[in-house]
């Protein structure tokens, strides 16, 4: 592979890396490294090796990555929108209690523990859009549950809380709710 090639695909790679960390919905499926799937979705919050052992930014990461392959799995042969939005819910209010903690830990962080934590995290998000989870939830997004088709207020719902699901790590960083969201920031407490 070129050198070019592969400044291209890895500045694509950051750029993805970037907006997902930022907060910002970007359903992309190119450039980065691969990142293993489960053969099975784990809860929102499970890790496979204890929490005490992960820092900030991989439990927070295990949230994201469980959150989607949720969704994914409860909605990916096309449900109609009254079946798939009670399970499309819940899987957004899971992940939420399971990140307003470590919003919380995040908080009591000093400056240099914070920016180790969005180390973490944006080295765990690399490569995510070429995961097998994160092209099934793009297509989602991007085709079954799109905007564009949705009609009925229900269809609506359901399509926002599965783009929702791209900026969820929000939850566990109170700046960017605040910013990107007042309301719910409101709702949880936040200020």
């Amino acid at each position: 592979m070129g050198t070019s090639r592969q400044c291209r695909r890895m500045t694509r790679g950051a750029g993805i890396v970037l907006a997902l960390v930022a907060g910002l919905a970007l359903p992309v499926v190119h450039g980065g490294t691969k990142v293993p799937d489960g053969d099975k979705p784990m809860a929102a919050g499970a890790t496979s090796e204890p929490a005490a052992k992960k820092g900030w930014g991989e439990r927070v990461f295990d949230v994201y990555q469980s959150g989607l392959k949720e969704i994914v799995a409860a909605i990916e042969k096309a449900p109609p929108a009254a079946e798939a939005l009670p399970k499309a819910k819940a899987i957004k209010q899971k992940c939420i209690e399971a990140l307003v903690p470590l919003g919380r830990e995040r908080e009591a962080m000093d400056a240099s523990a914070k920016a180790q934590g969005q180390s973490q995290l944006m080295m765990k998000m690399m490569g995510l859009d070429r995961s097998d989870t994160y092209k099934a939830y793009a297509k989602l997004v991007g085709e079954t549950y799109s905007v564009a088709k949705m009609k009925t207020p229900e269809e609506k719902e359901l399509s926002k809380i599965i783009t929702d699901m791209n900026i969820i790590t929000q939850y566990a960083h109170f700046e960017l709710l605040k910013k990107q969201d007042p309301k719910e920031a409101e709702r949880l407490g936040i200020k």
